[in-house]
């Protein structure tokens, strides 16, 4: 087999490949004489028919198959015997056998690119400083009070965030419409729930009060003929309710699995899980600065066919159809998917070049760590490790980790106050 390689871009190789003709001869006669062992025609016995009636009947389908194998196996040998590393499928391009009989094709493809690292040395990446305060952790059982807050009738005007219980029927040009009408319906104000300006013209009533208001529907209203529509809605008040915040109580925290009713424990359980989450925002906070500092300092030339992987992968997950984007919109995916594939490899030449990998004690760390907001850590435990698929996603998520931990310790690092609410909401 003769291979030569030309290159026609910075990522591109066409590959020609000559196969001599003993190698196709001597797998179609093989395979010929397989058939001919078994083969039935009438006039001859069953593995008695000529090769030559065999091959008038099977030489040109056995040839094709044996074209297109020799094609996929020479393929592989070639690219490994010239140290190339395809992305995605090649083109493959066969040309007329040769008079002897011989094969020739050529095979276009991309390569994965070489990735220079740039230096590091000079990158400087912020990190936030917090310490989960005891205001921290009030607003936090206070934001779980009103969570589970029960709605209490109120002899009073409505006001924005109570919630009305209320009768309606809407009319259009004087006529009722189908599903235009409710009795004994709640309505939050300023939910956002109903028409514009429906629970906006409900602030203010009382128990007993009929009210008309007088809307529009949306111009982009689910039922078309009611779509951009003026509408009134006659509206009779039934009651006026206001949230009442659950008690901190021994009742309350019994409510939220702590046997004990010890507001104490309370409080040490939700320190806990607010630290879970801390360490994560702040994780993902680093992460996302050494990603944006390592995208921003290196040069990768990016394979096509990678990003095109990855932009049908994305449309997948988003349940979208390719063919149902704009230009624009296609042009948007590619861009975001060329940078996170640029990022792919830049992080894959760093695992290269450092070694990097996940030990089994970090491995199970993380499991564990993950596990520990369960009520049943050990069931979760099993579950992770007793699924390769899923043990790998935990590993990728540990690697990135180390990858971040290695930059972090190239880098500058300075040191920035921050607060909980900003890190959680960031």
């Amino acid at each position: 087999m003769q291979v030569s390689v030309e290159t026609t871009s910075v990522l591109e190789r066409r590959m020609k490949v000559e196969v001599p003709e003993e190698r196709i001869k001597s797998e179609v006669d093989s395979r010929l004489k397989s058939i001919a062992r078994t083969a039935r025609i009438d006039g001859f016995r069953a593995g008695k028919v000529p090769m030559s009636v065999i091959r008038k009947r099977h030489h040109g389908q056995v040839l094709q198959e044996v074209i297109g194998e020799v094609i996929q196996s020479t393929f592989y040998e070639a690219i490994s015997n010239e140290k190339l590393q395809p992305v995605g499928s090649p083109s493959i391009d066969p040309q007329p056998l040769a008079e002897d009989g011989g094969l020739l094709y050529i095979a276009t493809f991309e390569v994965y690119p070489d990735v220079t690292l740039a230096a590091m040395e000079s990158l400087t990446i912020e990190k936030p400083v917090v310490e989960i305060a005891p205001s921290d952790i009030d607003a936090m059982i206070d934001k779980v009070r009103k969570q589970r807050s029960a709605w209490q009738v109120v002899e009073r005007a409505a006001t924005d965030k109570d919630r009305v219980n209320i009768d309606f029927k809407g009319s259009i040009d004087g006529e009722e419409f189908a599903g235009g009408a409710a009795e004994k319906m709640p309505v939050e104000l300023g939910a956002g729930r109903m028409i514009a300006g429906f629970e906006d013209q409900l602030v203010g009533v009382v128990a007993g009060e009929e009210r008309t208001l007088d809307l529009s529907f949306p111009e982009t209203y689910h039922a078309k003929e009611l779509a951009g529509k003026p509408v009134q809605f006659a509206v009779t008040v039934n009651s006026v309710e206001e949230p009442a915040v659950a008690a901190l109580d021994e009742e309350f925290v019994k409510s939220l699995g702590i046997e004990s009713g010890s507001v104490d424990e309370l409080r040490e359980q939700i320190a806990k899980s607010m630290q879970l989450e801390l360490d994560s925002a702040l994780r993902a906070a680093l992460k996302r600065q050494v990603t944006e500092k390592l995208f921003e300092i290196n040069e990768v030339a990016v394979p096509k066919a990678l990003i095109d992987q990855d932009v049908a992968a994305s449309a997948e997950r988003s349940n979208t159809s390719l063919d149902s984007l704009s230009d624009e919109q296609r042009a948007e995916m590619a861009e975001a998917s060329k940078k996170r594939v640029t990022i792919g490899l830049i992080f894959s030449q760093i695992i290269k070049e450092n070694d990097l990998s996940v030990s089994p004690e970090r491995l199970r760390a993380e499991v564990e760590k993950m596990a520990s907001t369960y009520d049943d850590p050990q069931q979760v435990i099993d579950w992770y490790f007793n699924d390769a698929g899923r043990r790998s996603d935990v590993e990728a998520v540990v690697l990135e980790d180390l990858i971040v931990d290695f930059v972090l310790d190239a880098v500058k690092v300075t040191e920035v106050p921050s607060t909980f609410d900003e890190m959680v909401k960031s």
